[in-house]
């Protein structure tokens, strides 16, 4: 065939970063891979096809269709295909990809779904399936050729499956199915995803099949990220059908809202190995009523690290009787390990291994003087390593038997002076190793005394090139005061900590420098007798230059006496110092003073007439700084002069990060304009009350320019500047007297005279635009003086700005279009300004300004994902409808203390556009503290409720009721409702003048919450019935009207099963059903309420 072109040897294409590829192949032609076996198509922003043409019929535009022939394909990988929706046609033969192996799809944010229904039911040979960080709203698209109900999906040797950060799905699949994953024996998903890649979005796992197999077995890893939601309230019941999961691994998952499940616990657990990476929120599981023991009965592996907030691993009701291995790793809040309960149920641990625990000063803490004995029968190995305030294995007197400990590793426990305070037997251990790759070992007959010998050997190095100066080593801070070269030159030193040592006023002098060719770190804490790190001394003086030519990291911390890191007259040239850390020095004043030597008085970095706090000066070099944080010290500017150099250039030019907090007499950065920091990308001003501007921008001085000012149609003249080139952060908080980001300042007098009119007269008209190119998160937070970026005339632009939070600005209009000098706003705003805006959250007393009073033009933020407006309360006001109908993509709205009568304003709209909703995206709705809002009733008024999946609605005192029944029928994808502290709710659906035969259905709500309703009698006071088919979790408390749940029949499958009323005290409670268990709750209350007005009358009688 002419229309043929084939490539009948190929078994490997790849097509990579080609920016501009349209298509493999353009025009009317077929294409065959007969032996094609991988296929890798990456970094291809504008593919979306791969013979182009190919979909003009069908309207739909698929990277392969039935012209692409490519029947021996085992490995595909997609990635960074930005325009690509569709992979596979929708009329493919169902065949197509049968030998299909390994797929990969990632960073495709325009695709709607991976497979059509066909191809999925024919992937016979599938093994490994990857899709992350895609835009799919569902895996399986709904197509033609299905006609089964509901669809079984079988997947017969996929053992390895990786779902997650898919922020837009929705289901697996539209339609009622069934999924069948036989050999799945690796899983890893985030919460976005759990639910749905196992068929619990429609239908229930299926247990068995009909001749009793298991529907779904993990055999091997479960690994389950926070995601986009960073939790999931129904893990362990999801877990607990994964029949032969053995190993289930946590990556930053928040356990806060946890549910548990109590059903049949007669089979045992699985799970062998449990690991918790970056989680929070334990002690929701770890509590006493938590099925996670029976869940964790037979473990046997324990891996715990980087879980900040966890203090210790359990309570006494976790036995874990059956764990061999115990590794709990840089958890920073941990202050002990385990309770002597704990460590005697351990009965069959062999190896525990701790490392990296900053707080943890015990491993088994001390629950009291019991003199009880503890046997530890079979640990093997015990590591306990960079454990900086460990003090002993246990402080208390109990009795301790190793009878089978062989290896003992000790590293980097500066503080461990005994194992234990009570008797210990370790009958089969001969040696300690301070190292796990160490081959020298320590033994001197007992483990206490080894360990005793081995502080006092120690001496405060906690390895070869690490010393560690301290009040817990006084013979160490003697002879480092007597002669520091004694330690100097036996020791190559890297790094040297510095801690709560009392009696140095100064470290080092410029000599001993000389000595310190190799040091890399320097770090001081709590020593408040400390004034200088390095302070001169005669011998220093004759030396010319201070160099610390290794010294790359400087972090000083709560010295409460310091003043400098340097005091003494030579230069000091820090060339390779890269991070720079001054934290609550509150005497600080500049990083190097020189010294009169005739009066030995301090005289900081500028003149001598000149007596401002400075922190540099031309003395200092440091040309490779990249992070500078300052916090709680007594400076007044960052550099020494007004007036621009090229040793403050050299200083800041590769500068990455700088945070500016807490300065309370800081007022000028003296940066004079944005081109000395072009590799910053992360800015924080945080509580420097004096700092009027971060940029002070001189009129008359060079500077850089990006673009050449260009004529344009308005009488100005537009001047564009790149400012701040790689910026991507930039949070200002509490700066109670910045009122410009980049301030003009007034010129002099000299200056005025040499300037020409016709350059003032420019001045006046030119227009100046200045662009963030890579910005993508913007806070501004109670920054009251603040009333824009630039006095002058002026447009901002932010390509990639993503996040931006506007907190408490008063004296700012936020948002505006009218560019008048002296009255411009904070944001001049057109379509070009936000293009990529997805959050915008604003608190502020006077929303009417830009917002509210409706000058905003239509599309100024295209792709706005979540608005979060709190705080107007001081005049009634509504959203204007022209301002959320231009929010096409808004999915949650957020309004908070406002004073709102209605949330979207109907004044002016003609009749079609009163019966047009907008926001059909809107997701989540949330409206607290609304006391204006008067409406007896929540109505969607102008707003789209269809696509609604959380509503929560509190201190909105004006609802009698939240929504009437044509409303509740509405929201059929509803997953959460919480309704809190509105004193005058009665119902939550009111179904008045309408018709009761018709039954309500919440087919998707899993999560209720009833909360501080005081004048709450019923969910519903109408008799229709009420059904919930996966209804999980209700939370009822104070509702002290409640008699019962609704008058009509009331259906709730799920909750059955999962036992999930609470009461107000957080205790599980269940009577058989919803309905009956709300009445005990209501007799229970009213019981308690007779019994406490029975004992206040009879202690009156006894008045």
């Amino acid at each position: 065939m002419n229309n043929v072109i084939c490539f009948p040897r190929l078994n490997f294409l790849r097509m990579n970063y080609l920016r501009n590829l349209i298509s493999f192949c353009s025009g009317n032609y077929n294409i065959e891979f007969p032996l094609l076996k991988e296929l890798n198509i990456v970094g291809c922003p504008k593919l979306k096809e791969f013979i182009s043409e190919s979909s003009i019929v069908s309207g739909m535009h698929a990277l392969f269709n039935e012209k692409v022939a490519i029947p021996s394909l085992e490995r595909m990988t997609i990635s960074e295909l930005t325009k690509a929706k569709m992979i596979f046609h929708n009329e493919l033969a169902p065949d197509s990809f049968q030998n299909l192996r390994e797929l990969s799809v990632s960073d495709c944010e325009s695709l709607k779904n991976l497979f059509p229904a066909l191809i999925a039911k024919h992937l016979p040979q599938l093994e490994h399936l990857w899709i992350r960080r895609c835009g799919v709203e569902e895996i399986v698209s709904e197509g033609e050729g299905v006609e089964e109900q509901p669809v079984s999906f079988e997947f017969p040797k996929v053992s390895s499956l990786t779902v997650d950060h898919l922020e837009k799905l929705k289901c697996f699949y539209k339609g009622q199915h069934t999924i069948v994953w036989p050999m799945l024996k690796n899983l890893t998903t985030d919460c976005s995803a759990l639910l749905m890649i196992v068929g619990l979005e429609d239908v229930r796992i299926q247990e068995t099949k009909g001749n009793g197999e298991a529907v779904l077995l993990v055999e091997e890893v479960f690994e389950v990220g926070g995601g986009f939601h960073s939790g999931s309230s129904y893990i362990f019941p999801l877990v607990r059908r994964f029949y032969n999961l053995e190993t289930l691994n946590f990556s930053h998952f928040d356990f806060k809202h946890v549910v548990p499940c109590k059903g049949d616990v007669g089979t045992l657990s699985p799970i062998k190995n449990l690991e918790l990476l970056s989680s929070k929120n334990l002690k929701h599981v770890w509590r006493k009523d938590s099925e996670l023991g029976h869940i964790l009965s037979n473990l046997q592996k324990l891996r715990i690290s980087y879980c900040g907030d966890l203090k210790n691993i359990g309570a006494s009701s976790l036995s874990f009787q059956n764990l061999t291995t115990l590794v709990v790793s840089n958890c920073k809040m941990m202050t002990n390990l385990v309770t002597p309960l704990v460590v005697k149920n351990l009965v069959q641990l062999t190896t525990m291994r701790v490392n990296d625990c900053t707080e943890m000063t015990e491993i088994v803490t001390n629950e009291g003087d019991y003199h009880q004995t503890i046997v530890v029968r079979k640990l093997k190995c015990l590591e306990i390593i960079h454990l900086q305030r460990l003090t002993s294995f246990c402080p208390g007197s109990y009795t301790f038997n190793f009878p089978c400990l062989e290896e003992v590793v000790v590293e980097m426990c500066p503080r461990l002076k005994i194992f234990s305070d009570g008797v210990l037997s370790t009958p089969q251990l001969q040696r300690v190793k301070q190292g796990p790759y160490n081959r020298k070992v320590y033994w001197k007959g007992d483990l206490n005394t080894t360990i005793q010998q081995l502080y006092t050997k120690k001496g405060g190095f906690n390895r070869p090139f690490d010393l560690n100066i301290s009040d817990t080593f006084p013979k160490l801070i003697e002879i480092w005061k007597r002669n520091p070269q004694e330690i100097l030159e036996s020791k190559n030193l890297g790094r040297m900590e510095i801690y709560k040592c009392s009696s140095l006023n100064y470290i080092f002098t410029p000599s001993m420098l000389l000595s310190l060719k190799q040091l890399e770190r320097i770090e001081v804490k709590e020593c408040n007798t400390m004034e200088q790190v390095i302070r001169e001394d005669e011998e220093g003086a004759t030396i010319h230059n201070l160099i610390f030519p290794e010294l790359s990291f400087v972090k000083i911390e709560t010295c409460s006496n310091l003043t400098n890191f340097y005091l003494g007259s030579r230069p000091l040239e820090i060339p390779n110092l890269w991070n720079i850390t001054i934290v609550e020095c509150p005497k600080m004043t500049a990083f190097s003073s020189t010294i009169s030597r005739k009066s030995e008085k301090v005289i900081d970095e500028q003149d001598v007439e000149d007596y401002t706090a400075v922190l540099f000066c031309d003395k200092v070099v440091i040309p490779h700084l990249e992070y500078l944080k300052l916090s709680s010290i007594n400076i007044n500017k960052i550099w020494h002069h007004p007036s621009y150099s090229p040793e403050r250039n050299q200083m800041f030019s590769t500068l990455r990060s700088l945070c500016l907090e807490d300065l309370p007499k800081l007022k000028d950065t003296c940066f004079e304009n944005v081109f000395e920091f072009p590799w910053l990308r992360d800015l924080t001003l945080t509580n420097c009350p004096l700092l009027r501007t971060f940029i002070s921008k001189s009129v008359c001085g060079d500077e850089p320019q990006i673009h050449q000012p260009t004529q344009t149609n308005d009488s100005a003249v537009l001047n564009q500047k790149v400012v701040f080139p790689r910026l991507e952060k930039l949070l200002i908080q509490g700066c109670d007297s910045l009122e410009e980001i980049i301030e003009l300042q007034a010129l002099n007098a000299n200056e005025a005279q040499s300037t020409s009119a016709t350059r003032s007269t420019m001045a006046e008209t030119v227009m100046t635009k200045f662009v963030f190119p890579h910005l993508t998160h913007l806070g501004l937070d109670k920054v009251p003086s603040l009333k824009s970026f630039y006095s002058r005339m002026h447009t901002t632009q932010w390509p990639s700005l993503k996040f931006m939070k506007v907190v408490e600005c008063p004296k700012a209009q936020i948002f505006g279009e009218v560019e008048i000098p002296n009255q411009q706003p904070l944001f001049c705003v057109n379509e070009d300004t936000f293009p990529v805006l997805q959050e915008l959250t604003l608190k502020t007393n006077d929303m009417i300004k830009g917002i509210c009073d409706g000058q905003l033009s239509l599309q100024c933020f295209p792709n706005l994902k979540l608005l979060n407006l709190q705080f107007f309360p001081e005049t009634s006001t509504t959203l204007p409808y022209s301002f959320i109908q231009s929010l096409p993509k808004l999915e949650k709205l957020v309004i908070n203390n406002a004073s709102i009568s209605e949330i979207v304003r109907f004044e002016g709209l003609i009749n079609e556009e009163r019966h047009t909703s907008a926001c059909y995206q809107l997701e989540a709705l949330r409206l607290s503290q609304l006391p204006e809002l008067t409406l007896k009733t929540l109505e969607p008024f102008l707003l789209s409720f269809k696509n609604l999946l959380s509503m929560e609605v509190s201190r909105c005192h004006g609802f009698i009721n939240l929504m009437a029944c044509s409303t509740a029928k509405s929201l059929t994808l509803l997953e959460r409702l919480s309704i809190a502290d509105s004193a005058l709710v009665e119902e939550i659906i009111s179904c008045e003048g309408e018709d009761l035969q018709a039954r309500i259905v919440f087919p998707k709500l899993k999560y209720l919450q009833l909360s501080h309703l005081p004048s709450l009698a019923s969910f519903s006071l109408a008799h229709h019935s009420l059904e919930f088919p996966v209804l999980q979790m209700v939370i009822v408390t104070d509702c002290p009207k409640m008699k019962n749940f609704s008058q009509g029949e009331l259906s709730t499958p799920r909750l059955e099963h999962m036992h999930l009323t609470r009461d107000e005290d957080g205790e599980l409670q269940w009577e058989g059903d919803l309905s009956t268990t709300i009445k005990h709750m209501f007799d229970q209350m009213n019981m308690q309420s007779s019994q406490a007005i029975e004992v206040t009358d009879q202690l009156l009688q006894l008045e």
